[in-house]
Protein backbone atom coordinates (compact mmCIF):
# COMPACT_ATOMS: atom_id res chain seq x y z
CA UNK A 1 0.00 0.00 0.00
CA UNK A 2 1.30 3.43 -0.92
CA UNK A 3 0.67 6.21 1.57
CA UNK A 4 0.22 9.87 0.71
CA UNK A 5 2.58 12.39 2.27
CA UNK A 6 1.01 14.39 5.14
CA UNK A 7 1.42 18.19 5.25
CA UNK A 8 0.09 20.60 7.89
CA UNK A 9 -0.66 24.30 7.70
CA UNK A 10 0.45 26.58 10.53
CA UNK A 11 -3.18 27.09 11.57
CA UNK A 12 -3.65 23.33 11.81
CA UNK A 13 -0.48 22.91 13.93
CA UNK A 14 -1.62 25.56 16.42
CA UNK A 15 -5.18 24.18 16.73
CA UNK A 16 -3.89 20.59 16.98
CA UNK A 17 -1.47 21.51 19.76
CA UNK A 18 -4.18 23.30 21.74
CA UNK A 19 -7.17 21.03 21.12
CA UNK A 20 -6.12 17.50 20.18
CA UNK A 21 -2.71 16.77 21.68
CA UNK A 22 -3.79 17.23 25.34
CA UNK A 23 -6.71 14.76 25.00
CA UNK A 24 -5.45 11.14 24.73
CA UNK A 25 -8.52 9.65 23.03
CA UNK A 26 -8.55 12.44 20.41
CA UNK A 27 -4.86 11.92 19.72
CA UNK A 28 -5.39 8.18 19.25
CA UNK A 29 -8.47 8.70 17.07
CA UNK A 30 -6.56 11.25 14.96
CA UNK A 31 -3.65 8.86 14.40
CA UNK A 32 -5.97 6.08 13.25
CA UNK A 33 -7.88 8.42 10.94
CA UNK A 34 -4.72 9.82 9.32
CA UNK A 35 -3.43 6.31 8.59
CA UNK A 36 -6.73 5.51 6.89
CA UNK A 37 -6.97 8.77 4.92
CA UNK A 38 -3.36 8.71 3.76
CA UNK A 39 -3.59 5.10 2.59
CA UNK A 40 -7.07 5.17 1.04
CA UNK A 41 -7.12 4.35 -2.66
CA UNK A 42 -9.90 6.88 -3.30
CA UNK A 43 -11.53 9.87 -1.63
CA UNK A 44 -14.18 8.17 0.49
CA UNK A 45 -13.38 6.15 3.55
CA UNK A 46 -16.41 4.36 4.95
CA UNK A 47 -15.23 4.07 8.56
CA UNK A 48 -14.45 7.78 8.85
CA UNK A 49 -17.59 9.06 7.17
CA UNK A 50 -15.42 11.64 5.43
CA UNK A 51 -17.13 13.88 2.93
CA UNK A 52 -16.56 16.86 0.65
CA UNK A 53 -17.64 20.24 1.94
CA UNK A 54 -19.95 22.63 0.16
CA UNK A 55 -19.12 26.22 -0.86
CA UNK A 56 -17.60 28.34 0.53
CA UNK A 57 -15.44 25.51 1.94
CA UNK A 58 -15.25 23.50 -1.28
CA UNK A 59 -12.89 21.82 -2.39
CA UNK A 60 -11.99 20.81 1.17
CA UNK A 61 -13.12 17.61 2.89
CA UNK A 62 -13.78 16.77 6.54
CA UNK A 63 -13.86 13.85 8.95
CA UNK A 64 -14.53 13.58 12.68
CA UNK A 65 -12.24 12.33 15.40
CA UNK A 66 -13.22 11.39 18.93
CA UNK A 67 -16.74 10.87 20.18
CA UNK A 68 -19.52 12.52 22.13
CA UNK A 69 -19.07 16.07 23.40
CA UNK A 70 -15.33 15.95 22.78
CA UNK A 71 -15.44 15.10 19.09
CA UNK A 72 -13.63 17.36 16.65
CA UNK A 73 -13.67 18.00 12.93
CA UNK A 74 -10.57 17.86 10.72
CA UNK A 75 -10.58 19.90 7.51
CA UNK A 76 -8.26 18.64 4.80
CA UNK A 77 -7.54 18.50 1.10
CA UNK A 78 -5.69 15.92 -0.95
CA UNK A 79 -4.08 14.97 -4.23
CA UNK A 80 -2.77 11.61 -5.41
CA UNK A 81 0.53 12.35 -3.66
CA UNK A 82 -0.37 14.19 -0.45
CA UNK A 83 -2.94 15.06 2.21
CA UNK A 84 -2.91 18.66 3.48
CA UNK A 85 -4.39 19.29 6.93
CA UNK A 86 -5.90 22.78 7.17
CA UNK A 87 -7.85 23.01 10.42
CA UNK A 88 -9.07 21.05 13.43
CA UNK A 89 -11.50 21.97 16.20
CA UNK A 90 -15.05 21.58 17.36
CA UNK A 91 -17.75 21.88 14.71
CA UNK A 92 -18.51 25.44 15.87
CA UNK A 93 -14.83 26.48 15.86
CA UNK A 94 -14.00 25.10 12.44
CA UNK A 95 -17.05 26.35 10.57
CA UNK A 96 -16.92 29.86 12.06
CA UNK A 97 -13.30 30.62 11.15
Amino acid sequence: MTYRKIEQTNEFRICFKEGVRPVPHLLESFGEAIRKISGAPDEYHEELDNHPLVPPMYPYWSFKIGFGKQDMVVIYGFTDEKVVLYDVGTHEQVYRR
